[in-house]
């Protein structure tokens, strides 16, 4: 489940004012993004929408610790880089794990009719993963530019000497995706709701725990650091600049 990068990604594709009412409707826009994938009648989305509003409001303390490591970090000064990476990689454990919260009872509540539905759609997500391996290079690169504005010729070279780190990660992604869905299949099984709704938390917090070993992006970090410009020092302050507003915006907004 991707509910929380995609919520992400339509935070940071926008302007700032766009981004603040996005922050504003979280509620309906998490609500409206995990219903995309997993089927509710009326009772359910009800539910669930109480369970994202509570989700929201007990997120504001994970959010001011991913401020203040925000403000920390600095580029030209990256001695302390590890850290910073460690704990925000720790904080988007958490996130998604008390995310997990939301998506467990929605899961377990499925009906048969509406198990197939959501098997319908996983398979299409997998079939378009697979499909979108094929511009990989593309998206890092812009992935890239989004918070340095441009790219120059060494860090070209050093993503291309990362190519072969990204496909293997695409890849195991693929394969854990395929897993969990197996587990889920098995989970249905089960009669008892309660049991159900446990054995689904249980999945998703292992599933995690259980992230691809050898994560290599600190290491790329450190490579692409000393590679950085002027303009993109510059570029990637702006940018984190408008992230801790962003924060600090969310934080104040009550749900």
């Amino acid at each position: 489940m991707k509910v929380l990068l995609l919520v992400m990604s339509l935070l940071l594709g926008y302007g700032c004012a766009a981004k603040k009412l996005a922050i504003n409707n979280a509620d309906t826009l998490i609500t409206y993004q995990i219903t995309r994938h997993i089927p509710q009648d009326t009772a359910q989305k009800k539910e669930l929408t109480q369970n994202v509003v509570s989700f929201l409001n007990e997120s504001k303390p994970l959010a001011k610790d991913l401020l203040k490591v925000l403000k920390q970090i600095d580029l030209k000064d990256p001695k302390n880089i590890g850290t910073h990476y460690a704990r925000l990689e720790k904080d988007y454990i958490k996130l998604a794990t008390d995310f997990s919260s939301i998506l467990a009872p929605a899961l377990a509540g499925l009906g048969q009719d509406q198990q197939k539905d959501f098997f319908k759609q996983l398979k299409k997500e997998n079939d378009k993963i697979k499909k979108g391996q094929k511009d990989r290079d593309e998206r890092i690169a812009d992935r890239f530019k989004h918070f340095f504005g441009s790219l120059n010729h060494p860090q070209e070279l050093l993503l291309k000497e990362y190519k072969s780190y990204f496909i293997e990660r695409s890849e195991l992604r693929l394969q854990r995706r395929v897993k969990l869905q197996q587990s889920f299949e098995e989970i249905y099984l089960e009669q008892a709701l309660v049991k159900r709704e446990k054995l689904f938390l249980a999945v998703f917090v292992d599933y995690q725990k259980d992230g691809p070993k050898g994560n290599k992006n600190l290491e790329m970090i450190q490579a692409l650091i000393p590679t950085l410009s002027e303009e993109q020092h510059k570029f990637f302050n702006s940018k984190k600049d408008e992230i801790a507003e962003l924060l600090q915006y969310f934080i104040e907004r009550s749900y």
